[in-house]
């Protein structure tokens, strides 16, 4: 059975990875999938990403107190809810209480990165595996495999969660016009197939933080959100429409401000 296991950020990514070599190890017949070990550069990640959810049974979202309104992270998990059963699709919540999460990854039943909510996630999956492990060899399997992990746990929460890279305005211009390029008018596809960008420029473009943005030149941050208005006119996807409705709104938000305040210091 495959798990897909979703996330964004640093701390989120290692994570994942942690648990994409932990569950094989504890449950049999279960392969893990994250999109950083199977998606290559330059790969249709629309094409790769529906690839992998049409065999998923299970869906794990690795959530950190940065990445809880990450684009990316939002567009998986709205796809999983698509192609997964609500019931097993599970945040995993690191330095986070139920709490903390809203909507729409508040519709999930989380787990917490803790011993017990770990268990608690094994032994969601194993109840969906066809030919599931009584719940006690579950306990054992995973009290062998828990210190190990454990530990992992705790070197991503020396993690540096703020890390951001400040990249040069004309670099960020420069991908938004080549966004807007790529994405033709609606209806003008004759083969009927998104011409969705690579996962590489989805999150350099469409993930810009609010302070990369803040830097921004207003011609710039108006070429920004055309380019998210271009991709959502053009995009096939429920999930990503959802994504940058939200985006949109921020950013339509800011341009008006910043509007405002140039006509107020005239």
């Amino acid at each position: 059975m495959k798990v897909f296991i979703s996330w964004s950020g640093p701390r989120s990514k290692a994570i994942a990875s942690a648990l994409r070599e932990l569950l094989p190890d504890a449950l049999q017949n279960v392969e893990a999938w994250m999109s950083d070990h199977e998606i290559a550069a330059g790969a249709r990640w629309s094409n790769e990403l529906g690839q992998a959810l049409e065999g998923s049974a299970f869906g794990v979202i690795c959530l950190t107190p940065e990445n809880l309104t990450a684009p990316w992270l939002l567009f998986e998990a709205g796809s999983l809810a698509k192609s997964v059963a609500t019931s097993r699709v599970v945040p995993y919540l690191f330095d986070l209480a139920p709490a903390d999460v809203t909507f729409p990854l508040a519709q999930f039943q989380g787990s917490q990165a803790t011993r017990e909510g770990t268990l608690r996630l094994l032994l969601g999956i194993n109840q969906v595996l066809q030919s599931p492990m009584p719940a006690e060899r579950v306990q054992r399997v995973f009290d062998r495999w828990w210190p190990g992990f454990e530990q992992r746990l705790q070197v991503v929460s020396q993690l540096d969660q703020t890390i951001t890279v400040r990249r040069d305005e004309r670099e960020i211009l420069e991908e938004i016009l080549e966004l807007v390029r790529r994405s033709p008018p609606v209806g003008t596809n004759i083969l009927n197939e998104p011409s969705t960008p690579t996962s590489i420029v989805w999150r350099t473009v469409h993930d810009v933080p609010r302070e990369e943005r803040s830097s921004m030149s207003i011609t710039t941050l108006e070429s920004y959100l055309k380019a998210l208005r271009t991709r959502w006119n053009e995009t096939s996807s429920r999930g990503e429409e959802d994504v940058l409705e939200g985006r949109i709104k921020q950013v339509e938000e800011e341009v008006a401000s910043r509007n405002s305040t140039g006509t107020a210091a005239q």
